[in-house]
């Protein structure tokens, strides 16, 4: 049985005197945990994926170097190719803190191939979501990536800069390729799987694990004569043919109406506890040109609504939401000017769960985005682009909160399952308890729990039993709390 979280209502019947609240990750105090080192990295990116190797208790990176404007090409592979070229990375890390740069060997840089550059696609590319399936039945396949490749034309400019184009280069577009261990890849030889898109990608499986999702920016519109960033999400069954890009999160008139033309730059995806967790990059372009993060929740990979949309659960699909119910937080907010995040800050793919703690990778930028629609140019910094680490309790991106007064929330009817409940929750200042109601009856418990305290990851409720409590029973589970924290609940069997 999945964990239930309260990221929405799905799983609430009724909630009194409690608040969701949105809970912003732990930033590391020794952040970046990556910067630019290597004569390749004038700025580092998070457009990439972090998995878990469980048999080698190892963080895997794949992240994206960017070198900068230079006053001649850079020699790559034995080719030259324009400055500010992007390149796919590699890194480790035992504990997400301390990060080595394997030399691979692959791809020749400035006349060396002593760096930590994976060869992939034909060109500058960005945005490689990495998925691994160890129980794919073809070895050489069990890591795939999807990635938008770009390969000129190459065009030289008055200064004599060297520049990328983009215009009807055949090898441009979104690109998929294999690999047995992550590192060695094969690009699929009839590449580009789908035209245009930007930035980043994210790839899932379906809640039947049928279907590969990917989404990314593959369906950008032009709203008054100006470009509107969104994301959509392709299909796949066998990773070669892909559907034509559905839109699935894009500003609305709330994000409007708090802050004039907001657009969402991109959207980290993950499943966690059976929920797709999107991280939500809230590009706030009529305001100052930074980037936050809020947290966006969907339970089939299309349907999709900011956390705080408290009547998702039971709103029509695609109908807007209802603006009392409207409670949308930041998850990632930007720190203060000279943080190296002031201008921008996202999550990248994936959230790492061990043991009790979430660790997430996140992009830092001091500066702002550039608008070459509006001709607004970001003052300049001196602080690059980075990688930092933030870590969350297990379970903790929302929470119901209650103050002074004891709140409650009543779940659902369930069939009560065979194990014992447990809680992850934190009343280190207050107290809470738990109870078992008949789904026939109204308000009388069953079951209850004496009075618990403290900050519990994970604590089973021991039953002060009213009357026989028998697993296949149609039954509601009610928390009670004041200054407390309900995180999530699960049965658990002995």
């Amino acid at each position: 049985m999945n964990r239930v979280l309260f990221l929405d209502n799905e799983e609430i019947e009724s909630m009194d005197g409690l608040r969701r609240n949105v809970n912003p990750p732990m930033l590391y105090s020794g952040n970046p945990v990556l910067k630019p080192e290597m004569p390749w990295e004038d700025a580092l990116s998070h457009y990439g994926t972090v998995l878990y190797d469980e048999e080698l208790e190892q963080f895997r990176f794949w992240y994206f170097s960017c070198v900068g404007r230079r006053p001649s090409p850079i020699r790559l592979n034995g080719r030259e190719v324009p400055t500010n070229w992007s390149f796919l990375c590699y890194a480790t890390s035992q504990d997400g803190i301390n990060w080595e740069r394997p030399n691979l060997g692959q791809v020749e840089f400035e006349g060396s191939t002593d760096n930590n550059i994976i060869r992939i696609g034909t060109g500058k590319i960005e945005g490689v979501a990495v998925m691994h399936e160890p129980g794919e039945a073809d070895p050489q396949k069990r890591y795939k990536a999807l990635y938008w490749n770009m390969d000129g034309p190459f065009i030289t400019q008055a200064d004599g800069a060297m520049t990328l184009g983009r215009d009807n280069n055949p090898h441009d577009g979104v690109c998929v390729a294999w690999s047995p261990d992550g590192l060695h890849w094969t690009d699929y030889d009839k590449n580009p799987v789908y035209t245009g898109s930007d930035t980043s990608h994210y790839l899932v499986k379906d809640p039947r694990g049928e279907k590969y999702l990917a989404y990314g920016r593959f369906n950008g519109v032009r709203f008054r004569d100006e470009w509107q960033r969104r994301v959509a999400c392709i299909e796949s069954r066998d990773f070669i043919n892909w559907t034509k890009g559905v839109p699935v999160m894009e500003a609305d008139h709330f994000d409007e109406t708090t802050m004039p033309d907001t657009q969402i730059y991109g959207m980290t995806v993950d499943q966690y506890e059976g929920i797709f967790i999107g991280g939500v990059w809230m590009y706030h372009r009529g305001r100052d040109h930074t980037m936050d993060t809020q947290l966006a929740l969907s339970r089939n990979g299309y349907s999709w609504a900011r956390v705080g949309d408290n009547d998702f659960h039971k709103r029509p699909l695609g109908r807007d939401p209802v603006k009392e119910d409207v409670d949308r937080q930041v998850w990632l907010p930007l720190g203060p000017d000279g943080s190296g995040y002031s201008g921008m800050i996202r999550p990248a793919a994936k959230f790492i769960t061990l043991g009790d703690t979430i660790y997430i990778l996140v992009g830092l930028v001091e500066g702002r985005h550039s608008d070459d629609e509006r001709n607004y140019k970001p003052p300049p910094t001196s602080i690059p682009w980075t990688v930092g680490l933030a870590t969350l309790r297990r379970d903790g991106f929302v929470s119901l909160d209650s103050g002074e007064t004891e709140g409650q929330v009543t779940s659902k009817p369930f069939v009560l399952p065979e194990g014992s409940l447990h809680l992850n929750v934190d009343a280190s200042e207050g107290e809470f308890s738990a109870e078992l109601i008949p789904e026939r009856e109204a308000n009388t418990p069953i079951a209850g729990s004496s009075q618990i305290v403290g900050d519990h990851l994970d604590v089973s409720v021991n039953w002060n039993e009213k009357g026989k409590v028998i697993s296949g029973m149609p039954m509601r589970l009610r928390l009670r709390g004041r200054r407390a924290k309900f995180y999530s609940y699960w049965f658990e069997s002995l």
